[in-house]
């Protein structure tokens, strides 16, 4: 299904009464919006693998800093595939490093002093920026490849698909849920049932509840090994 096929849906279901509050009718985008990210949600905390995507980095000179693709939600993997004797094909791991209260009470520049061609550490800074340690050096010329589960593009136009990546972001991930993406009218359908306490929101919710199971069964079964948790945050979905 893409969003025109959802969201007409959705408004067919609430045009079947004619006493309804039509003005539930203009938080329907929203409604579906926040539908997305339950699923998107739901789906990760049963298989990361729908949601896998890589990217390639370069590193700048005497910069230690590093700007992550927009759509990361979670990083998983960074690794050197350029510099100090990597290479694609012998790819060097990369580890990252916490801050404590005594790094941080002689400032971030405390841990990123030391230069060097190809740095081995890093600190992730939110879900926006690496910090190389060491800062590498005025001739870096190195690249870093990460693997992270992405967050879904934003459906906007009636053509677009659910948890789908935005064009412009890698994947190596696929999605092949097309026959669950009713989900997200059920999820839109209850957020707006629950605004004009409705009778029928029962039956909703319980459809919902056993198509998610339909869901969770039908990872398992297409998966050859148990399923893999990720911890995609509840705020990622909320309001």
């Amino acid at each position: 299904m893409n969003l025109g096929e959802i969201r007409e849906d959705v408004y067919d279901f609430l045009q079947e009464d004619p006493q309804r509050n039509h003005s539930l009718a203009r938080e329907v985008e929203r409604d579906i919006h926040i539908g997305h990210m339950k699923l998107w949600g739901a789906v990760g905390k049963m298989q990361e693998r729908y949601f896998f995507a890589s990217s390639t980095l370069n590193e700048a000179a005497d910069n230690p800093d590093i700007a992550l693709p927009t759509n990361l939600a979670r990083l998983l993997v960074v690794q050197r595939i350029a510099g100090n004797g990597a290479s694609t094909t012998a790819p060097q791991w990369m580890r990252r490093t916490r801050l404590s209260g005594d790094d941080l009470s002689g400032g971030i520049d405390a841990v990123t002093v030391r230069s060097g061609s190809s740095p081995s550490n890093y600190i992730l800074l939110g879900n926006s920026k690496l910090r190389l340690i060491p800062t590498p050096s005025g001739s870096a010329t190195a690249s870093i490849q990460i693997f992270y589960v992405f967050r879904p593009a934003k459906m906007q136009s009636d053509e677009d698909e659910p948890l789908q990546p935005a064009a412009q972001e890698a994947a190596t991930g696929s999605d092949t849920l097309t026959e669950f993406h009713d989900i997200i009218g059920l999820y839109a359908l209850e957020r707006a049932l629950i605004k004009e306490e409705s009778q029928q929101l029962g039956a909703i919710k319980q459809l919902r509840a056993e198509r998610l199971q339909d869901l969770s069964q039908f990872i398992v079964d297409t998966d050859s090994a148990e399923p893999r948790f990720v911890p995609i945050p509840t705020a990622e979905y909320m309001e």
